[in-house]
């Protein structure tokens, strides 16, 4: 029995020693994998306190485009406010044409007038000469 016994003494040695290795094996994977979630914690928390300043960044640049997007608009508004609507161009162009069709009208009269009297003075021009041909040719006669 003695050998049985020491084999059987050997072989809870051995498990005893490979349960012991487990035990370790156990123990050193439990730390790594404690130690790989507190690194992954760390790298989570320190990811998403950059991805929270990005954003802040994003939300600050993003306002500050807007607040010129708004002034762009307000420049815009107030030039649109300055200029003539289609309607008053329109209005002002039929009060021009008008204008400028009596103008035309009174220049057409004034240059008849003017004409008018033009053919007048070399109506009386040929008129004292024709009286004065006369008056030449009644004197030459009357002399003779």
């Amino acid at each position: 029995m003695t050998d049985e016994h020491a084999i059987l003494e050997r072989v809870r040695e051995l498990l005893a020693e490979m349960n012991l290795r487990y035990q370790q094996r156990f123990d050193a994977q439990t730390k790594a994998i404690d130690a790989a979630m507190v690194a992954s914690e760390k790298a989570i928390n320190a990811a998403l306190t950059a991805a929270e300043k990005a954003v802040t960044k994003a939300e600050n640049a993003t306002e500050r485009r807007f607040e010129g997007v708004n002034e762009f608009r307000g420049a815009l508004q107030d030039l649109q406010a300055k200029l003539a609507t289609r309607v008053e161009l329109v209005a002002l162009r039929d009060t021009l044409a008008d204008r400028i069709s009596d103008l035309v009208t009174r220049l057409d009269k004034i240059e008849g007038k003017t004409a008018g009297l033009n053919a007048g003075w070399v109506i009386v021009a040929g008129a004292v000469g024709l009286i004065a041909a006369v008056v030449a040719l009644f004197m030459k006669y009357k002399s003779d």
